[in-house]
């Protein structure tokens, strides 16, 4: 082979190459005690192909509240 040789298998669709969808929540957290509810905190989670919304939501919750704890806001 010399300089520009390319060898590659010719698939429609390879293993490798599949359609995704990203779903990305935005959480914010406010002060309530604030009159104009001042924002304490916020946070953005992406989830890749996700198999259903209530898991999805689910796993959001669980990351910021742990999140949360660990920055002594809870």
């Amino acid at each position: 082979m010399g300089i520009g040789d390319w060898v590659g298998i010719n698939s429609p669709s390879p293993h490798w190459l599949r359609e995704g969808h990203t779903v990305r929540i935005e959480t914010n957290l406010y002060a309530t005690a604030a009159p104009e509810g001042e924002l304490v905190w916020t946070g953005i989670s992406d989830t890749f192909n996700p198999n259903s919304a209530k898991k999805a939501i689910n796993n959001v919750v669980k990351v910021v509240v742990k999140n949360l704890e660990k920055e002594g806001i809870f």
